[in-house]
């Protein structure tokens, strides 16, 4: 049976193609229509490509300068400056390459949850341009402290919600999850580790190198839906908390 279509450029009516037989537009881009974005920005233009063009050069020259210097600090020195500043040069180089790929990576979740209902998430990813090779992870962890204080990891659930298959340019791809909120039974706060994490965070007002390793730091535990999307060796990594509860003759939080 033969297919009809009417062109939306410029209403020619056609019957059983796949481009119109005036203008030449194609039937799955009237079908799929692009998302009005603008193109990909260059790297000059992003902030995240100085940040990498500056602790780049400042790991190169600070390791030649020990490594070329006859009474250059010593070798701990220069392991420490390599960890600290190589560290941050691949993390903007990994924000480069995402905002390169991406106009937007938009992960929705709700802020709490009553146990047996159920926790419904959303992920937008609209990518400049078509590309290949991403996957997308999603998980559902609690963390509970220990009785000596020590962070222990409960992966719930893990779905993989793209296994490489590619996202096509100027489209919005949206991925859905959901599972019903489990009940809060764990240990979630720890004081003697909250009391650790203020201590390293107020260093960190005078040390920048000891307040960027302060925000890494857990003070507490809880629900978390962690997001995983990769492409090649970079990782990019959101991570929302939810705060589940049961209402009853005993109120649970975590």
């Amino acid at each position: 049976m033969e297919a009809e279509w009417v062109c939306d450029a410029c209403g020619w009516n056609n019957v059983d193609a796949a481009v119109c037989g005036r203008c030449g537009q194609a039937l799955h881009w009237q079908l799929d229509p692009p998302v009005d974005v603008p193109r990909a920005p260059g790297p000059l233009m992003l902030p995240e490509f100085w940040n990498f063009l500056v602790f780049a050069l400042v790991t190169v020259g600070g390791s030649a300068w020990v490594l070329l210097s006859d009474n250059g600090p010593a070798w701990q020195w220069l392991l420490g400056h390599v960890l600290v500043f190589g560290s941050l040069s691949l993390g903007a180089l990994r924000r480069l390459m995402f905002r390169l790929w991406f106009h937007r990576i938009d992960f929705r979740t709700p802020a709490h949850a009553r146990s047996g209902t159920m926790i419904n998430a959303e992920l937008s990813l609209l990518p400049f341009e078509t590309i290949s090779g991403v996957h997308v992870t999603i998980s559902f962890r609690e963390l509970t402290f220990r009785g000596d204080g020590g962070l222990k990891v409960n992966n719930l659930t893990v779905d993989r919600l793209n296994r490489g298959a590619p996202l096509r340019g100027r489209r919005e791809h949206l991925f859905r999850f959901s599972l019903p909120a489990p009940t809060p039974l764990g240990r979630y706060m720890h004081l003697g580790t909250e009391m650790q994490v203020s201590l390293w965070r107020f260093a960190g007002r005078f040390n920048p190198a000891i307040g960027m390793a302060a925000t890494q730091l857990r003070s507490d535990g809880g629900w978390f839906l962690q997001l995983k999307v990769r492409r090649g060796v970079f990782v990019k990594v959101i991570e929302r908390r939810i705060v589940l509860y049961r209402p009853g003759a005993e109120l649970l939080v975590g």
